[in-house]
Protein backbone atom coordinates (compact mmCIF):
# COMPACT_ATOMS: atom_id res chain seq x y z
CA UNK A 1 0.00 0.00 0.00
CA UNK A 2 1.03 3.30 -1.14
CA UNK A 3 0.60 6.88 0.73
CA UNK A 4 1.82 10.04 -0.45
CA UNK A 5 2.55 12.50 1.98
CA UNK A 6 2.93 16.25 1.83
CA UNK A 7 3.32 16.81 5.27
CA UNK A 8 -0.22 17.95 5.44
CA UNK A 9 -3.02 17.06 7.84
CA UNK A 10 -4.57 15.41 4.99
CA UNK A 11 -1.82 13.16 4.62
CA UNK A 12 -1.82 12.20 8.69
CA UNK A 13 -5.59 10.95 7.80
CA UNK A 14 -4.45 9.16 5.00
CA UNK A 15 -1.45 7.29 7.04
CA UNK A 16 -3.54 6.75 9.84
CA UNK A 17 -6.36 5.20 7.66
CA UNK A 18 -3.76 2.97 6.19
CA UNK A 19 -2.34 1.85 9.04
CA UNK A 20 -5.69 0.50 10.35
CA UNK A 21 -5.98 -1.42 6.78
CA UNK A 22 -2.44 -2.52 6.94
CA UNK A 23 -3.27 -5.25 9.86
CA UNK A 24 -6.81 -5.83 7.98
CA UNK A 25 -5.28 -6.57 4.42
CA UNK A 26 -2.11 -7.58 5.57
CA UNK A 27 -0.38 -5.05 3.50
CA UNK A 28 2.93 -2.83 3.63
CA UNK A 29 2.45 0.89 3.98
CA UNK A 30 4.69 2.48 2.25
CA UNK A 31 5.28 6.27 3.07
CA UNK A 32 6.18 8.39 0.14
CA UNK A 33 7.08 12.41 -0.52
CA UNK A 34 7.63 13.58 -4.21
CA UNK A 35 9.78 16.49 -4.25
CA UNK A 36 8.47 18.16 -7.31
CA UNK A 37 11.54 19.30 -10.20
CA UNK A 38 12.98 22.67 -9.43
CA UNK A 39 12.31 22.44 -5.46
CA UNK A 40 15.71 21.99 -4.79
CA UNK A 41 17.56 19.69 -2.33
CA UNK A 42 14.58 17.93 0.31
CA UNK A 43 15.51 17.79 3.95
CA UNK A 44 14.19 17.70 7.27
CA UNK A 45 12.88 20.91 7.56
CA UNK A 46 10.86 22.28 10.71
CA UNK A 47 7.57 21.23 8.78
CA UNK A 48 8.45 17.51 8.04
CA UNK A 49 10.51 16.74 11.27
CA UNK A 50 7.61 17.91 13.40
CA UNK A 51 5.12 16.10 10.98
CA UNK A 52 7.21 12.82 11.57
CA UNK A 53 7.77 13.20 15.08
CA UNK A 54 3.53 13.87 15.71
CA UNK A 55 2.78 10.63 13.29
CA UNK A 56 5.83 8.25 14.92
CA UNK A 57 7.88 8.34 11.36
CA UNK A 58 11.45 7.69 11.12
CA UNK A 59 12.40 9.99 8.31
CA UNK A 60 14.58 7.26 7.15
CA UNK A 61 10.81 4.90 6.58
CA UNK A 62 9.65 7.61 3.72
CA UNK A 63 10.78 6.78 0.51
CA UNK A 64 11.95 10.10 -1.55
CA UNK A 65 10.82 10.59 -4.77
CA UNK A 66 11.77 13.46 -7.51
CA UNK A 67 9.26 14.28 -10.21
CA UNK A 68 5.47 15.84 -10.23
CA UNK A 69 3.98 13.86 -7.17
CA UNK A 70 0.57 12.46 -8.84
CA UNK A 71 3.01 10.59 -11.54
CA UNK A 72 5.63 10.30 -8.94
CA UNK A 73 3.17 8.03 -6.54
CA UNK A 74 1.00 5.97 -9.37
CA UNK A 75 4.56 4.57 -11.44
CA UNK A 76 5.84 3.91 -7.77
CA UNK A 77 2.69 1.92 -7.01
CA UNK A 78 2.63 0.52 -10.19
CA UNK A 79 6.17 -0.89 -9.96
CA UNK A 80 5.43 -2.65 -6.56
CA UNK A 81 1.95 -3.92 -7.56
CA UNK A 82 0.21 -1.47 -4.47
CA UNK A 83 -2.87 -1.75 -3.53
Amino acid sequence: MVVGTDFSEGSAAALTEARRLEEWVRAHVTLVHVVEHGAGEWSRDTVAGDWLAAHEVRASDILILRGNPAVGLVRFALSINAL
